[in-house]
């Protein structure tokens, strides 16, 4: 059983001032990602809020059992040097590369692995670890992905039955009118990984529809859609993928926020180049004509500069001017405007 205790440091608790929220704090988990982090935030520690209902969308191969596993990896290197917690991933598609994962630094021996196969199983299961989570501090379940588990009653019909296709939309709104409420309450993350499929017969806007219905639309704090913006290569060796981050829904700062991001494939998300192509991008770096950065009276390619600021410990610097960027493009973009009402007399 764990030891008690009351989860008040930085790591993990918002700064209300700096996101905004006035109604209660907050805890937080890091995306393993800054450029997310302040997508989802406005901070560059704080991600996905414990309490919460998080979804996770996107194609295949595009990186959304990685981010969940970023999150766990921060929980188990960061978070647990200080608090009881508990991870829990349950693989229902069974798409985990348990090897690759470790060479990533997964602590893979550290995370209760599950595998539901209806969704009245996986709620089963999750309304335990619900009413045991007092024994944290924290508790991080994932379910990836709910697209890949049936109903029972799914499961016991004939596909060409007329209600089939309704029966799971129907389950889903019901248990997540249930788990939000529960949740609410408690120390834990719930991450839900959803698939794309193509919206048939749309021609415009989004193309791309999630699967299983639209109760996650209501009952998800946060929702991050995931896009492949393209391969990253060495030569005609794809090294990694490019993501763009889409926040559709947020609860804790404002929507429709962008992030993008990069995954090595051998290393996970590649926190710090990320950042440094977002600076970039925004000229807080300068290229030169022949593609080399200038910093100080030195000009680097970009693998050498990101090998320059992390073997001379410069993360945080980067990090301290990706969020001045970030708060100036911000500020830059606020539309003023005059009061609606005021409470001086006329």
């Amino acid at each position: 059983m764990g030891r008690k205790k009351k989860v008040v440091d930085d790591e993990i608790e918002t700064d209300t001032e700096d996101t905004g929220l006035v109604d209660r704090e907050l805890k937080f988990i890091s995306s393993g990602s800054t450029n997310l982090n302040l997508a989802l935030t406005n901070n560059t520690e704080f991600g996905y809020p414990v309490g919460k209902i998080i979804n996770l969308v996107g194609d295949k191969q595009i990186g959304k059992s990685l981010l969940c596993l970023e999150a766990m990896m921060y929980t188990y290197h960061v978070l647990r040097k200080k608090y009881d917690v508990k991870m829990i991933y349950n693989d229902a598609e069974s798409a985990i590369n348990m090897e690759n994962a470790k060479q990533i630094g997964v602590p893979i021996d550290d995370i209760e692995w599950r595998q539901s196969p209806t969704i009245e199983h996986w709620y089963e299961d999750l309304n335990k670890e619900i009413e045991s989570s007092d024994k944290y501090d924290l508790v991080m379940y994932v379910m990836d992905s709910l697209d890949s588990i049936s109903t029972e009653e799914e499961m016991e019909q004939d596909f060409n039955q007329k209600s089939y296709n309704m029966i799971k939309q129907k389950k889903m709104s019901e248990l997540f009118r249930k788990l939000t409420q529960k949740i609410n309450k408690k120390n834990m993350l719930l991450v839900i990984v959803s698939q794309i499929r193509d919206a048939i017969g749309v021609t415009f806007g989004e193309t791309k529809r999630r699967s299983g219905g639209k109760a996650l639309d209501f009952y998800a704090y946060q929702i991050v859609w995931l896009y492949n913006k393209g391969l990253m290569k060495d030569g005609d060796i794809t090294t990694g993928i490019e993501i763009k981050a889409n926040v559709k829904k947020n609860r804790v700062w404002k929507p429709f926020r962008i992030a993008n991001f990069n995954i090595l494939f051998e290393y996970g998300i590649d926190d710090l180049g990320s950042m440094v192509d977002y600076l970039i991008d925004k000229k807080f770096y300068l290229k030169s004509g022949n593609g080399k950065i200038t910093y100080g009276e030195n000009t680097y390619s970009r693998e050498n500069f990101i090998q320059f600021i992390s073997s001379n410990n410069k993360e945080q610097e980067v990090k301290d001017a990706m969020k001045q960027v970030w708060d100036k493009l911000e500020l830059d973009a606020m539309v003023v405007r005059k009061p609606k009402y005021t409470d001086a007399e006329e």
